[in-house]
């Protein structure tokens, strides 16, 4: 019986408390025709999430039989999201108007109306304090119109302050 090389895909220590790259080690130390992956930071499955360092050697492994060309592959990959600060709690907080429209994008990116949206169905989100956003398709990409919106009670206040 011909026995198939091993390919281990694994991420980093501390990324993946599920398969540790301790393990993958000792896996490798006992194969004699075995190839490891490693993405730095990766999650628990990291083929096939577009990181070509390691969907590339993985799929020319699976569909065309070849081998990659070392035993062990290092690849870069993301640890961490970038931290992104609540805004602020009063809108003076903002540095300038454009700031303020920039929290106010990040905070429609991330509600899960915009985040799963298909992309064609026409959309919307109410906002806690009246009015609505809704979200549809224009001509190049994705847009939406925030409609009847009512400040939050604190702007409210700095007005009549």
């Amino acid at each position: 019986m011909n026995r198939l090389p091993e390919l281990l895909p694994d991420a980093t220590p501390g990324s993946d408390g599920a398969t540790p790259l301790a393990n993958a080690y000792r896996i490798m130390d006992h194969l004699t025709d075995g190839y490891l992956a490693v993405e730095q930071g990766g999650p628990h499955v990291i083929f096939g999430w577009g990181n070509t360092c390691v969907d590339e050697p993985v799929t020319a492994y699976l569909v065309e039989d070849t081998l990659p060309s070392q035993r062990e592959t290092s690849c870069d990959g993301v640890v961490i999201d970038p931290y992104v600060p609540l805004p602020p709690k009063e809108a003076t907080g903002f540095a300038d108007p454009l700031e303020g429209m920039a929290s106010f994008d990040t905070e429609i990116q991330s509600i899960p109306e915009y985040y799963y949206w298909d992309g064609e169905t026409p959309s919307g989100v109410g906002c806690t304090f009246g009015g609505d956003c809704c979200i549809r398709a224009i001509r190049r990409g994705r847009g939406f119109h925030a409609h009847g919106l009512r400040p939050h009670p604190w702007i409210r206040r700095e007005r009549e302050g």
